[in-house]
């Protein structure tokens, strides 16, 4: 096909906005494109195949555990190259579910995940969904490699086990750990599928601790709001203890107005 990799990327995201796409969305795909178009300067490459889509979606990723960006970022990325590389390979465009290099697993993992899939596709968005049966994928896989076959073998010692494996991978957000986990759970009990046990209490998101921080004075502001005071006076004098008492005390003006002598001696 006699087509340049600019025009190729025209292709794509006139087909997006085609479908339709939002406005933002496909704004969002072009800048996704870009990188495709720099990753083709880059390597001279007059062409982009389905070969050339993996080897940028590799260096994307690569780039995104390195913390150059979010990985959803490269996920998007990795699907706005396989739509310029079907271009360049079938000449045609299609809204679908691409399917990636993906793990392999044994054949009864494999259909709970694909059933799985199936109830949770246009129920959340796609992204959600990717992100969802990745992680449980992983999940799926670490329960083979632990010898848990079947998962109605599965115990609270190895859902303990994976958890603390995978926590330091989401130190930023933990129930993009749990949530996938506890859905899929749910589904299989929903399924009636009989677990060993319940696992909430190994899924459970703690509330963070928010504190308040407010603005506080410099040591400079401090001297400069003290030296405005005029000592002189008996005003000034009271002024001047006034604002000491909050400073070396935090409490607010309403508490202080409210005191009294006898609070103090």
């Amino acid at each position: 096909m006699s087509l340049s990799i600019d025009e190729a990327i025209k292709k794509v995201l006139s087909f997006l906005k085609s479908i339709p796409m939002a406005p933002a969305t496909v704004t969002y795909y072009s800048c996704c494109c870009s990188h495709v178009r720099d990753y083709c300067q880059r390597n001279a490459l007059q062409e982009f195949s389905y070969k050339d889509a993996a080897s940028f979606t590799a260096e994307q990723l690569k780039l995104a555990e390195n913390g150059k960006f979010g990985k959803i970022y490269a996920l998007i990325m990795r699907k706005a190259a396989y739509y310029v590389a079907d271009y360049f390979e079938t000449g045609t465009l299609e809204w679908k579910r691409n399917r990636y290099t993906i793990t392999e697993l044994p054949e009864n993992y494999q259909q709970i995940l694909g059933s799985f899939e199936e109830s949770i596709s246009g129920k959340l968005a796609e992204g959600s969904v990717y992100n969802i049966i990745h992680e449980i994928r992983k999940f799926l896989k670490y329960l083979e490699k632990a010898g848990c076959l079947t998962i109605q073998d599965l115990s609270a010692d190895i859902l303990r086990a994976y958890v603390i494996q995978e926590a330091p991978k989401h130190m930023g957000n933990y129930v993009n750990l749990t949530w996938p986990l506890k859905k899929f759970l749910a589904y299989v009990k929903k399924s009636g599928v009989a677990l060993s046990g319940t696992f909430d209490f190994l899924l459970a998101n703690p509330a963070p601790v928010h504190e308040r921080v407010l603005p506080a004075f410099d040591d400079d502001e401090t001297k400069a709001i003290l030296e405005s005071i005029d000592t002189s006076t008996k005003q000034g004098r009271r002024d001047y203890a006034l604002v000491m008492l909050a400073l070396d005390t935090g409490l607010r003006w309403s508490d202080i107005a409210k005191m009294q002598l006898s609070d103090i001696l």
